[in-house]
């Protein structure tokens, strides 16, 4: 069996760590994940669903990530207290950075002086959003929008996406400065190049209500790997979609799906009700056919990605990645 072309390395150096592409556009990013081509994944054929029950919508503003955050007052700045001085700067806030490699750099964006400025401020720098807890104030730092695992994270938690430039005003302005210029967008549109689509809250949003299958054929077995399932389980429930199949000896389950016939997983697809399966190119054509067959939605992760970007759901016909069966060339 291939290696998953939809992984990522679990540990990098702190100091030079360079996140990798889960998809790319037209950009000329040469970054895979584990530094491999990707290759799409993929969508179906029907898109009866998307018709009736789109995403709802409301029209987003700079200023929900604010509000996310903690009210700002009416000065630019977030109160503080008289005993507060520069070295308790950013002493509220957690921060994880992002970036990859790309051609054209927007800022200079060195994060081991990153980490140091921070630190020196009374915040912490975290690898990811594991642990993160509801009322904790983490904000995502790059110095440009990516198709980041971290990125992506952000975006399905409603964390702010913030330009690192708003680290250096607040530290030249001894003070932390509002956001809504520093905001960083969620990314280009994958089936229409050059449109730049702005963050908006996504948590519990962009799938509620739905019932999604998120199925990878091969596992890769390198501990220091994350697994597609271990990417995409995560997101698909931050974004409020219920994940079936892979509870204890469900056949879609990371330990029941390395011995389970394709029979099981066909009879659990039959008699399971949900609106997408979530997979690779390398998904068995008889469980895509299945899902069809349910009036269901086989898509690819840049499918689930372009969502994200967007803040709704597209249809499958938009772009032939969006299949689940697309073969970059």
């Amino acid at each position: 069996p291939r290696k998953s072309p939809r992984s990522a390395k679990k540990n990098e150096t702190k100091e030079e760590e360079v996140d990798d592409y889960l998809e790319t556009t037209g950009e000329n990013v040469d970054m895979a994940i584990n530094k491999e081509n990707l290759e799409d994944l993929n969508d179906s054929h029907n898109i009866s669903i998307l018709e009736d029950n789109s995403t709802p919508q409301r029209k987003p503003s700079p200023s929900d990530a604010i509000e996310i955050l903690s009210p700002l007052n009416n000065t630019g700045s977030y109160p503080s207290s008289a005993a507060s001085v520069e070295d308790k700067l950013f002493a509220d806030f957690k921060f994880v950075f992002t970036s990859a490699n790309r051609p054209n750099k927007v800022h200079d964006f060195n994060k081991r002086e990153y980490r140091t400025i921070i630190g020196e401020r009374g915040g912490i720098v975290k690898e990811d959003f594991l642990d993160i807890k509801e009322g904790e104030l983490f904000v995502l730092i790059a110095d440009t929008f990516y198709r980041t695992h971290k990125y992506l994270s952000a975006l399905s938690l409603s964390i702010p996406c913030l330009s690192c430039l708003w680290i250096q005003e607040c530290v030249a302005n001894r003070k932390l400065l509002k956001y809504e210029e520093f905001l960083l967008p969620a990314g280009e549109s994958t089936s229409e190049p050059g449109r730049i689509c702005q963050w908006k809250p996504l948590k519990g949003v962009l799938f509620n209500g739905k019932r999604v299958i998120v199925y990878n054929r091969y596992y890769n077995e390198d501990p220091n790997v994350v697994s597609f399932g271990e990417i995409w389980i995560p997101m698909m429930r931050n974004l409020g979609a219920t994940v079936v199949g892979i509870e204890n000896g469900e056949p879609f389950s990371k330990e029941v799906n390395k011995t389970v016939t394709l029979e099981a997983k066909l009879e659990f697809c039959r008699k399971t009700n949900f609106e997408f399966f979530l997979t690779e190119n390398d998904c068995e054509p008889e469980l895509a056919g299945c899902v069809s067959a349910k009036n269901a939605l086989a898509v690819s992760s840049e499918w689930v990605i372009q969502a994200m970007i967007t803040g709704e759901l597209p249809r499958v016909e938009e772009c032939d990645c969006f299949r689940y069966d697309y073969m970059r060339e």
